[in-house]
């Protein structure tokens, strides 16, 4: 009988030394979670632009922490993937290039570049949808007068034309006849040498007019596009 109880005992000891399944369950747990915080996540520039398979580049002001960017031809990333958008090269010309580089180097993800070079039709479609909303905004915006002149004739004399995509056209035939020199009269968007951001509050107009104004071969900063606010920089 002793010996019965004595095996017993060394039975359940025995059984007791195994772990139960939950607590296997949670080591695996514990485990899983040690790996995967064993790296730093966060908000290391270097890192992100690893993870995204970019060339290290020094910024001037590189804690954007959870949000880091690179521009380079305003090509852009983020370390969160929901917030990142595709890479857009605005296709300028060096001196208004080296103007976005320099902005992108001071502010970072504070300023986002709306507008570069534009193609003859994509200047045209930019156009066309002011031009629904009222008829004389060739006339009030472009200060060009030739140019403005012969794209407003052309609006005037074909008031049938109503919606954006055929005032676009009637614009795009008109443009593309002309050389290079008289496009960029219109629009220094079409020869690569403006580009168009967003306007914020930080930094302010008048912050970003100076540093701008600093910079080599600036041409000019506007503010309104026929009654639109937009941040406009042209560089010679």
């Amino acid at each position: 009988m002793e010996r019965q109880k004595s095996v017993g005992r060394k039975s359940k000891s025995a059984h007791s030394s195994k772990p139960s399944s939950k607590e296997s369950a949670r080591k695996r747990s514990e485990g899983l979670r040690a790996k995967t915080t064993s790296r730093p996540l966060g908000n290391d520039v270097g890192e992100v632009q690893r993870k995204a398979n970019l060339k290290p580049r020094r910024l001037k002001n590189p804690a954007f922490c959870h949000v880091c960017a690179e521009i380079r031809g305003a090509r852009a990333f983020t370390e969160d993937s929901a917030l990142a958008e595709a890479a857009v090269d605005l296709d300028l010309q060096p001196h208004a290039q080296a103007a976005v580089d320099a902005i992108a180097n001071e502010y970072g993800i504070k300023v986002t570049f709306t507008s570069g070079r534009r193609t003859v039709t994509r200047q045209a479609a930019a156009m066309a949808p002011h031009v629904v909303k009222d008829r004389q905004w060739i006339a009030k915006t472009y200060t060009d007068v030739p140019t403005r002149t012969e794209l407003q004739d052309w609006v005037d004399a074909h008031p049938e034309a109503q919606t954006a995509a055929e005032i676009a056209a009637g614009l795009e035939a008109i443009i593309a006849g002309w050389d290079a020199t008289k496009q960029r009269h219109l629009s220094w968007h079409i020869t690569g040498d403006a580009f168009d951001m967003a306007p914020v509050a930080d930094p302010s107009e008048s912050t970003m007019r100076k540093f701008l104004s600093g910079l080599p071969n600036f041409y000019k900063f506007l503010t309104k596009e026929g009654g639109d606010i937009v941040w406009h920089a042209q560089f010679a």
